[in-house]
């Protein structure tokens, strides 16, 4: 469940993905693109994972996931096409979120 699967074509709410990156530990910086931080520019998402170089664009029309590249984020040169990516966790303990505590008996 720490993990979050894209894929080119799959249809998910903007808001959805960006509670699913908060709940990873990345964290919204629309400023400076760093690790472990992203960035929303209209329908287009930027994120640098905390255990890689590079970034990840994620192109969005309507809640369609239209096209994912890799590039760089100090160049902004894209260096490959991704018909599937997977956003590992930017902290290395997450814990999932209890919604409900048994109650006392």
């Amino acid at each position: 469940r720490s993990i979050v699967e894209l894929a080119v074509g799959q249809t998910i709410r903007r808001d959805t993905l960006l509670r699913k990156l908060v709940q990873i530990q990345y964290s919204r910086n629309d400023l400076d693109l760093k690790r472990g931080t992203f960035r929303v520019r209209g329908d287009t998402l930027e994120i640098v994972p905390a255990y890689a170089e590079t970034a990840y664009r994620i192109l969005l029309f309507g809640d369609e996931i239209e096209r994912m590249t890799e590039f760089d984020p100090l160049t902004g040169e894209v260096l490959a096409d991704h018909p599937q990516i997977k956003i590992f966790p930017a902290k290395q303990f997450v814990a999932d979120i209890v919604k409900e505590l048994p109650k006392a008996a």
